[in-house]
């Protein structure tokens, strides 16, 4: 309640409390429950999918990577290709 206070300037309590008693209303569990069960399965797929490849991305930040060298490489390759010395 204390965000609404905040967020909501120039509406009346009346109206923070009827916010506040709808957003209670739709976070029942048994609501979430049925709009959890509502996603189509290859919804719940796609996601597991790019949970999974952000976690294997993310595990790799801190980890220092050797692969700067083969784009340097390319890149010369390129500027030989095109005729620079």
């Amino acid at each position: 309640m204390a965000c609404l206070a905040r967020c909501a300037v120039g509406i009346s309590d009346e109206e923070r409390v009827t916010m506040f008693s709808e957003w209670q209303a739709r976070l029942q569990p048994e609501r979430v429950r049925a709009t959890l069960r509502a996603v189509h399965p290859d919804t719940w797929a796609a996601l597991g999918v790019m949970v999974a490849a952000l976690l294997l991305r993310l595990n790799h930040l801190d980890v220092p990577s050797d692969e700067y060298d083969e784009g340097v490489y390319t890149a010369s390759l390129r500027s030989l290709a095109s005729g620079h010395a």
